[in-house]
């Protein structure tokens, strides 16, 4: 390694049990040795997935497409200790749904979650957040070492679709630009 600030960190899984902090050295001229990673039991949460609106008979085809990530945030921090925690908070851990939908995600950290989810075809969207039948518009809240159980994530399927052409003022528009569409939304609780 280069002469430089560096962190050693251990790579999140969905099923894991602990986490340990990254531990931040320094090279400067010479060798670092002694350096020590201290693992503490790692928060989890675990739930289920719900499609608004869709028959049983493909649900369960459905709900195997779809990924379920959490990244978990520390409140109040700056935007450089945030680029650090990212690597502690390992972010976003992701895995597959099980066919009957539920989920369990591991090696969390304590603060607050983030849940998404996302489709390989992507014609599926997170309409709510739900812990023990109260919607979460905020994220969820975990502590350190916490299994938060009684999640419950609702998606519904796409159906709108954006047609339309961009016309640039005095000119033409790029060569290989491309064009995003985004929704915002009022949240409501």
């Amino acid at each position: 390694l280069l002469p430089g600030k560096y962190s050693v960190y251990v790579q999140p899984e969905p099923n894991r049990e602990f986490r340990a902090k990254p531990v931040r050295f320094e090279i400067t001229d010479r060798d670092v040795t002694g350096l020590v990673l201290k693992t503490v039991k790692a928060a989890t949460l675990s739930g289920i997935v719900i499609i608004e609106g869709a028959d049983e008979k493909s649900v369960s085809k459905k709900l195997t497409e779809l990924h379920i990530s959490a990244q978990v945030s520390e409140p109040g921090a700056n935007i450089e200790s945030q680029e650090i925690q990212t690597y502690e908070t390992h972010g976003p851990v992701s895995m597959l749904l099980k066919p009957d939908g539920s989920f369990r995600i591991g090696g969390l950290r304590a603060g607050t979650a983030q849940i998404f989810v996302s489709s390989n075809n992507e014609d599926m969207t997170l309409v709510r957040v739900e812990r023990d039948g109260i919607v979460q518009p905020d994220g969820i809240s975990i502590k350190e070492g916490e299994h938060v159980q009684g999640m419950r994530l609702v998606v519904r399927h796409l159906t709108g679709s954006i047609r339309g052409q961009v016309k640039i003022e005095g000119g033409e528009l790029p060569r290989g630009i491309q064009v995003f569409a985004s929704r915002s939304e009022e949240r409501r609780v």
